[in-house]
C-alpha cells in the first residue's frame, strides 16, 4: 500500500461526524503495518501510535479523520466517497481536509521507524470531531500528558503555518413584545432590535495583525418567534455570529465587545453557543463553541528547524484547527504543515494533488527528524 492507496481507502469510508469508526480502523491497521508501536484507540475515540524512545521530548502530529457532512451531493462530478484518482489528484470528501494529510503523516512517521535515530518520541494523533468543535476531544485525550512540540497536519500548501485566528460562535437573544401587526406601536419588534445590533456590530473596531489581518464577525443564522408569524410583531429574535478573532482576544473580551453593540435598555442575552454532540464511542459533549487563536515566533527553534529541513516558506491558517487546543490552550510550541490548499476544504469536488501527498511524506519525516535527532 502507498500513501495514495491509504488516502483512497480513507476517502471511501464515511467519517462524517459520529461515523468515524471505520476510518479510525483503517488508519490503525496502516499504522501497525508500517511499524508504529502502542497503536490504540482510547476511550474517547481518538487513535494514537508512537515511534521512538519514550524518554526525551514528545512531538505530536495531529490530523483529524472526521469530515463535514456531504453538501450539494448532486453537484459532485464523482461520488464524495469515490476516492477516484485522475489527472494527478485524488478526489473525495475530506481529501484535503484532511484524509490526504493524515495519510501523508502516517507514512511520514513510518519512514522514521526504519531505524532513524531519535532522542524523543513521535506521537501520531488521528482525532475525531474536529469539525464539531476544534480540540474538544483532544482535551479529554491529552490533558495531563506531556507534549513538547506539535505539528498540525491541516493543509498549508506545504508551507509552515505560524499563526491562526480563533473561532467563536456567539448567540444574541433579543426579547421584544408581541402585538398585532396592524397596531405595531403597541409592540416591540425583536427583529428590528436585532437589525440595530447588527448594524452596531459592523462599526466595532476590527483590530489588525501583521499576519492574520483583522477580526471577522458575520451573522450566519437568525430565527424569530412566533414562526411562522401571522400578522404578529415578533417578541423574540436569536441571531448567531461566527467570529474569527485575533491573538490576545479572550472569551471575556469578545463577549464584552458584542455587548457594547446592544442598545441600552434592550432585553438581550449575549452568550457563547453551546456545541452538543455524541461521538461514535457514545461520549456526549456539551461545550462552549470557542476555539482559541495562536501564533509562534518566526525565530522559534521549532519554526526554524521545520522551515530549514522542509525548505518551506512561512504562512498562516485562514481557518481554525486543533492547534487551538495544543497552542491556544496549552501554550505548546506548534506549527502547521500539510499537503493541499486551504481554499479546497469544504468544497464540492474536493481533491488533493498526488505530488503534494508524496512530498508531504518526506516533509513530515524531515521535520520530526530535525527536531528530535540526537544532539
Amino acid at each position: 500500500m502507498s500513501v495514495v492507496d491509504l488516502c483512497q481507502s480513507l476517502l471511501r469510508s464515511d467519517s462524517t461526524p459520529g461515523r468515524e469508526r471505520e476510518a479510525i480502523t483503517i488508519a490503525a491497521e496502516a499504522m501497525r503495518a508500517l511499524g508504529y508501536d502502542e497503536v490504540a484507540v482510547d476511550r474517547h475515540g481518538n487513535l494514537t501510535g508512537g515511534i521512538g524512545p519514550s524518554a526525551g521530548p514528545v512531538m505530536v502530529i495531529d490530523g483529524h479523520i472526521d469530515t463535514i457532512p456531504v453538501v450539494d451531493a448532486a453537484r459532485w462530478m464523482t461520488s464524495p466517497f469515490s476516492g477516484e484518482l485522475s489527472n494527478g489528484h485524488v478526489h473525495g470528501l475530506g481529501s484535503t481536509d484532511m484524509k490526504g494529510p493524515v495519510a501523508a503523516a502516517i507514512y511520514g512517521g513510518a519512514q522514521l521507524a526504519s531505524g532513524v535515530p531519535l532522542r524523543g518520541r513521535l506521537q501520531l494523533s488521528i482525532s475525531i470531531a474536529e469539525e464539531m468543535t476544534e480540540g474538544a476531544t483532544l482535551r479529554r485525550s491529552f490533558d495531563g500528558l506531556r507534549v513538547d512540540y506539535c505539528v498540525i497536519a491541516e493543509p498549508t500548501s506545504l508551507r509552515i503555518a505560524v499563526a491562526q485566528r480563533g473561532r467563536a460562535k456567539v448567540a444574541i437573544d433579543v426579547r421584544g413584545r408581541s402585538a398585532h401587526a396592524a397596531m405595531s406601536e403597541q409592540g416591540v419588534n425583536a427583529i428590528g432590535l436585532m437589525m440595530q445590533i447588527d448594524e452596531a456590530l459592523r462599526d466595532l473596531p476590527r483590530g489588525n495583525h501583521p499576519l492574520l489581518g483583522h477580526r471577522d464577525l458575520n451573522m450566519i443564522e437568525i430565527n424569530s418567534e412566533p414562526s411562522p408569524s401571522i400578522s404578529t410583531i415578533p417578541n423574540r429574535c436569536v441571531a448567531y455570529y461566527d467570529i474569527r478573532f485575533l491573538p490576545g482576544e479572550t472569551r471575556e473580551s469578545l463577549l464584552s465587545d458584542v455587548r457594547r453593540a446592544v442598545p441600552t435598555g434592550t432585553d438581550a442575552d449575549v452568550r457563547f453557543h453551546r456545541a452538543v454532540w455524541t461521538t461514535y464511542v457514545g461520549e456526549r459533549y456539551d461545550v462552549e463553541d470557542f476555539a482559541a487563536s495562536w501564533e509562534i515566533a518566526d525565530d522559534h527553534p521549532l519554526v526554524q528547524a521545520a522551515a530549514g529541513t522542509a525548505g518551506a516558506q512561512l504562512g498562516t491558517y485562514r481557518f481554525c484547527t486543533n492547534g487551538s487546543y495544543f497552542a491556544g490552550e496549552r501554550g505548546i510550541p506548534t506549527i502547521g504543515y500539510g499537503p493541499g490548499h486551504q481554499e479546497d476544504a469544504h468544497t464540492v469536488d474536493e481533491r488533493i494533488s498526488v505530488d503534494e501527498l508524496e512530498r508531504a511524506v518526506a516533509g513530515y519525516s524531515e521535520i520530526v527528524a530535525a527536531v528530535l535527532r540526537p544532539r
